[in-house]
């Protein structure tokens, strides 16, 4: 087995040594490690499309999912930084939080865009792993009730 150096290389090593063994199971829903590895690649280079790079920060909210790893492990093979945010904040916390960790995109995943917070910059985007996500173009992010 190769060596594991960073969080990268968690899912580069076991998606080629462990290519067959479960990753995540969730609800019944298991996934391989290629699977896995390939899947949050697909999101690293959604990512690298929408210009993040590395250091840049990924903020994601949700519940705890397998979409979840997805983005952080995405972001992770940019070296990018992955910002959990929890999905049952306010969103005047939750703007401060993109505003403080100067997210570059919001990824937000199905269970929380139903909910009544709105970002007065958003711009959404369906995937099939998330419902869609905020890109920062500008300044801050104010949120609207």
């Amino acid at each position: 087995m190769a060596e594991i150096n960073s969080l990268a290389d968690i899912i580069r090593v076991h998606g080629v040594d462990r290519a067959e063994h479960p990753a995540l199971i969730q609800d019944g829903r298991t996934l391989s490690w290629a699977v896995f590895a390939a899947r949050s690649a697909q999101v690293a280079q959604g990512l690298a499309a929408d210009g993040v790079g590395g250091q840049d920060r990924v903020a994601f909210i949700d519940k705890n999912s397998i979409e979840h790893f997805e983005v952080f492990y995405g972001a992770a093979l940019l070296n990018a930084v992955c910002v959990d945010v929890n999905w049952r904040l306010a969103a005047p916390e939750v703007e401060y939080i993109l505003n403080d960790s100067d997210a570059k995109i919001l990824v937000i995943g199905p269970v929380s865009s139903r909910s009544s917070m709105r970002f007065a910059t958003t711009s959404p985007t369906t995937t099939s792993s998330v419902c869609c996500h905020w890109r920062r173009t500008s300044g801050s992010c104010r949120a609207t009730a």
